[in-house]
């Protein structure tokens, strides 16, 4: 989700409409998200260092600066409610944390991939339908 913003010509109309009606003031990132943003980025740069600077940028502008007293911590009660998910093998997973992120804060998950997501017990919002 966090991906869109930066690329307007590939967004759909729901996922303007979507971003026009989002209050920002409710919006909250997980750590994990800041960190798979990260293994992107570091990903990017083995293949293309221009691009992976240009995402490290956007990551430093608008990620961190916009969501700024609205990244929520992987802590203990995080921790402890993504040990007791249903994931496959009993294993963390980011998608695992991020659930539980949102389920300790009691918030939705705005994603794509409203499956991985909806089989730990999370309502979410898909902005592309």
């Amino acid at each position: 989700m966090l991906f869109q913003p930066r690329r307007p010509e590939r967004q759909t109309a729901q996922f303007r409409t979507f971003l026009a009606g989002l209050d920002a003031g409710s919006a909250y990132l997980s750590t994990v998200t800041i960190m798979e943003i990260e293994f992107d980025i570091m990903r990017e740069r083995s293949c293309d260092a221009p691009f992976a600077d240009e995402l490290a940028r956007w990551s430093s502008d608008n990620v961190l600066t916009g969501f700024e007293g609205h990244i929520l911590p992987f802590d203990v009660d995080v921790a402890s409610v993504t040990g007791k998910l249903p994931t496959a093998d009993r294993r963390s997973s980011a998608d695992a944390m991020i659930a539980a992120t949102a389920l300790v804060h009691n918030l939705e998950i705005v994603t794509r991939n409203t499956a991985h997501f909806e089989l730990l017990g999370l309502n979410c919002i898909d902005p592309w339908r």
